[in-house]
């Protein structure tokens, strides 16, 4: 039996060295790639981000926004944030304006029509009467201008909720009740508060002022 001799282990050493340097190279190069965030810290794959989006469930934004309730009115508008982005304030939205749009704009059209006929009908009727004196005569022409200045104003209020400006429309309407109140004095002094005619068209007309003006500031509270 043949001694294997100094070479031959040299050269048995040698192959399985080469071999093993070999597959551990092939290994490396078959492993995924790691890619290094910071000093020690290894990077996640692009499909696991630090970041994630939740799906919209609704349409809406995903749970990375967080939204506040809707308000009832301008101050406590919906508020959007983004953690790590600027605070974003959206434009304030009441669910209500529209009703409250329609309602003003209906009563006032209406307003409208029952100021004309009452200008018509009992203001130049009275002022048409041979026995009415030039106290009241005056009284009676401060009222028709007062109404006719309140009947642009209840034009303007209906422009104005149109444009969804509620801040003018509840400027022009205290107009009205402004107006309102300038005739509602003269006829105290000039007739009887308690003049049916006069009585019966300013319990109305107040009625409707006060009820647009507590509509439209409600949507402020």
């Amino acid at each position: 039996m043949a001694i294997p001799s100094y070479q031959t282990f040299f050269l048995i050493s040698t192959y399985l060295l080469l071999s093993i340097t070999f597959l551990g190279n092939h290994a490396i190069a078959m492993s995924p790639t790691l890619s290094l965030s910071s000093s020690g810290t290894i990077a996640k794959p692009p499909s696991q981000g630090t970041t994630s989006e939740a799906p919209f469930s609704d349409g809406g934004r995903g749970d990375a926004l967080s939204e506040s309730p809707l308000g009832d009115g301008w101050n406590d508008a919906p508020t959007i944030t983004d953690k790590g982005a600027p605070p974003f304030s959206s434009v304030p939205v009441v669910k209500d304006t529209p009703a409250v749009n329609m309602f003003v704009q209906s009563a006032m059209v209406k307003s409208m029509s029952k100021t004309e006929d009452f200008i018509h009908d009992v203001l130049e009727k009275r002022l048409n009467d041979p026995d009415t004196d030039e106290q009241r005569k005056e009284c009676l022409k401060t009222c028709k201008d007062v109404y006719q200045d309140s009947m642009n104003a209840m034009k303007k209020t209906v422009k104005d909720t149109k444009d969804g400006n509620l801040y003018k429309a509840n400027v022009d309407v205290s107009a009205m009740s402004t107006d309102v109140d300038t005739c509602k004095d003269c006829m105290g002094h000039v007739y009887s508060k308690d003049d049916p005619e006069f009585k019966k068209f300013t319990t109305w007309i107040d009625g409707v002022t006060n009820d647009c003006l507590d509509k439209i500031t409600g949507l402020g509270n």
